[in-house]
């Protein structure tokens, strides 16, 4: 189920982050749970891993410039920048910015692996605040006919920040803070992969 709620948000943002628009380049990231960045699964052998060593900063193999950092007192942060551009009504392309934010909770488990518990998720877009034109022309074509969505999409779009909740609507945000989201950190060169976890 974990994966259905994953590939769900993933289709959603990646629409956001196509409308219009083409990718400038790979982006940069500071840490954001990496809901966005897939699930890759990797085998469960046994690893030992000192509690004092999985601390610190760790780049998602996935290769979105997402960065999990895990901190001394049991948080996490993770986030993705990247680099969008659109183009206007006079054919002029604009560049825009896309943030994801995760913070949560982590917890490590025996097999060597990192439970996340998400408890809050941001999504920001900067760069269209002076392109009206541009933020309503997303905001139509995510929301269609919905008005309380195109709302929602002109915030976004206009350069306000929207939460998970708003994003994907009490139920389904729900299932994805109690989903169980696992990562295997490398601390040998600071990266890690989501794995595959069997509900």
């Amino acid at each position: 189920m974990k994966k259905c709620i994953l590939a769900a948000l993933c289709v959603m943002l990646s629409g956001l982050c196509a409308c219009g628009a083409q990718s400038r380049g790979n982006g940069s990231a500071v840490s954001s749970v990496g809901v966005v960045s897939g699930v890759t699964s990797v085998p469960l052998e046994e690893v030992s891993v000192s509690r004092d060593a999985i601390f610190g900063e760790y780049l998602s193999v996935e290769g979105d410039g997402e960065i999990l950092a895990l901190k001394e007192d049991g948080t996490f942060l993770s986030y993705t920048v990247s680099d969008r551009s659109g183009e206007n009504a006079q054919g002029v392309s604009v560049p825009y910015v896309m943030t994801e934010r995760i913070c949560g909770t982590y917890t490590l488990n025996d097999d060597g692996t990192v439970s996340l518990l998400l408890e809050q998720f941001t999504l920001t877009v900067n760069g269209l605040e002076d392109e009206p034109e541009l933020v309503e022309e997303f905001a139509d074509v995510f929301a269609g006919e919905n008005e309380a969505l195109h709302a929602l999409y002109v915030r976004l779009f206009g350069g306000e920040e929207i939460t998970g909740r708003e994003l994907l609507g009490e139920t389904d945000f729900a299932q994805l803070v109690a989903a169980d989201i696992r990562i295997k950190p490398n601390c040998e060169n600071a990266t890690f992969t989501y794995v595959n976890t069997k509900s």
